[in-house]
């Protein structure tokens, strides 16, 4: 690289910041500078070799680059890309527990914790016993339970032999009506009990126990309502406990919902079903989310709405309260032609780039641009599949065009500099 020499009093410290820029990939911005492509007029530029040559031919750009320029800046070039990509918009998201996925079992009457029969962090499969619970008044009701069980069956043997008898005209109507009576006390007696021991938690196989005069203790048992991992217990065994204290928390994190705030004019294009994918920093990528539902109601303080999606989570790795970023598949995925936001230059609202003639020619290309995907943009019109289009570096060559004036749409700067402002890309766009 050959250095500037008298055109500065600290030249050498020039020299060494040209020198990092290179090194760190703004060579061709660098070269820019140093040679005063950017900001010198053509006057200034007369005496310099021409390495980089424009001419209009037939209504074209043409643009021809010195072979070592090309490799000095860095230009380089990528084909347009044609390959299948979905619209999608993208949210924050906040994970948490659906409806009844996070519960907190109580207890269901006053009592003292026979027994505790599960660990925080152990997962428990429905149905299992969790703790049982001592009380007289379980005692007192399975009791109550099994003499209506007694009660019936002897209300029964009476009724059936009072019917059998009134065949024969042997028993009086008002004795059978009675017996009828007490038959059915001996049900309601019985539904009584089974429903006090049913909001204690009691099941169909230990009310049969019960009914059977197998079990008469005064033990409930608190069972688990769904697989789930136990979070957190609140109790230890022989610790006296109130009705209604918690005992266990319990979560099911294998199926979680994604809370999405979207803009409004988003939620418009969402709809129930439309895949769902959600980022989450230190997990990844997690996809097979849908759209459940969409909020009717935009949140005051930022303007969004609430968009609620369902993720499946087998191995548990995400967890209620992580924030991540949601994707929401818009419109299914299709074959779009796509370049490099980097390689696509704006002047005055149009859009050019510069397609690769030959090994060291390019020819401005002026293209309409769709919707931008991560680093890419979809090209409606204006180029094809395969074509070779400058991307590093380009913005030194659409500079010498705009220095001469030739960028359709855009107007040399008086004394043949370029002004530059920020692209929406973030890089450096011309004016």
């Amino acid at each position: 690289m050959r250095f500037l020499k008298g055109k500065f009093t600290a030249g050498l410290l020039i020299e060494w910041l040209f020198a990092g820029l290179f090194l760190a990939g703004g060579g061709a911005l660098a070269w820019g500078i140093r040679s005063g492509v950017l900001f010198r007029s053509g006057p200034e530029l007369a005496n310099e070799p021409e390495r980089i040559r424009v001419e209009q031919a037939g209504g074209r750009v043409l643009i021809s680059v010195d072979p070592e320029l090309i490799s000095l800046s860095g230009i380089t070039t990528q084909p347009v890309r044609l390959q299948p990509v979905a619209r999608t918009a993208s949210a924050p998201a906040r994970l948490r527990f659906p409806p009844g996925g996070s519960v907190w079992l109580a207890a269901p009457l006053a009592g003292r914790v026979e027994a505790v029969s599960c660990a925080v962090g152990v997962e428990v499969p429905q149905g299992a016993p969790l703790l049982e619970l001592a009380a007289d008044a379980v005692a007192r009701a399975k009791g109550e339970l099994r003499a209506a069980v007694i009660e019936r069956e002897a209300a029964a043997r009476t009724y059936d032999r009072l019917l059998s008898l009134s065949k024969s005209q042997l028993v009086r109507e008002q004795d059978l009506i009675d017996a009828h009576r007490a038959l059915q006390e001996a049900e309601a007696a019985i539904q009584r009990g089974r429903a006090i021991l049913a909001v204690w938690g009691v099941g169909e196989e230990e009310m049969r126990a019960v009914m059977g005069g197998e079990d008469s203790s005064g033990v409930v048992r608190v069972r688990s309502p769904m697989r789930a991992i136990v979070l957190e217990l609140k109790v230890t065994r022989g610790e006296a406990v109130q009705e209604g204290a918690a005992l266990v928390h319990l979560v099911s994190p294998w199926r979680l919902w994604a809370e999405i705030m979207v803009e409004e004019e988003t939620a418009a294009e969402v709809r129930p079903g439309q895949p769902v994918t959600v980022r989450v920093e230190g997990v990844g990528d997690r996809a097979g989310g849908k759209v459940l539902f969409v909020s009717h109601q935009v949140d005051a303080s930022n303007r969004k709405v609430r968009v609620f999606a369902e993720l499946p989570n087998p191995d548990g790795r995400l967890r209620a309260e992580m924030f991540g970023t949601a994707r929401i598949e818009l419109e299914p995925a299709r074959e779009r032609r796509l370049v490099p936001v980097e390689a696509v230059q704006s002047v005055s609202g149009r859009s050019f780039v510069l397609v690769q003639t030959g090994e060291d020619s390019f020819e401005l290309r002026p293209v309409i641009v769709g919707e931008e995907f991560g680093s890419d943009v979809e090209v409606l019109a204006g180029l094809k599949e395969g074509e070779a289009i400058a991307v590093k570096g380009a913005f030194l060559l659409f500079a010498e065009v705009a220095r001469r004036g030739l960028l359709p749409g855009g107007s040399a700067k008086r004394g043949g500099g370029v002004g530059l402002r920020l692209s929406r890309s973030g890089g450096v766009a011309l004016e």
